[in-house]
């Protein structure tokens, strides 16, 4: 059966500090699936994580947004 877990603001931040771990026990066994392509809503993607410990077993998902662009170029390779 599956049971709602509060996320409070400490879980996001601890998540935010290290993506690499569970926020609710700090376990590193998370496992995370790829971007849902049909699962994107204007800027904003997201992507189901699960942590594998045993004692924990609580699922959440990530939500990317986009903040700007960097590493602007012009491929001119076509150009003849």
């Amino acid at each position: 059966m599956m049971k709602d877990i509060e996320v409070t603001v400490e879980h996001e931040q601890k998540y935010k500090d290290n993506p690499n771990a569970c926020p609710f026990c700090e376990s590193t066994r998370i496992n995370g699936h790829g971007i849902d392509t049909h699962n994107v809503n204007g800027n904003i993607a997201y992507r189901d994580i699960s942590c594998q410990e045993p004692d924990c077993k609580i699922e959440w998902t990530e939500r990317f947004e986009i903040t700007g662009i960097g590493n602007t170029f012009k491929n001119d390779e076509d150009d003849n």
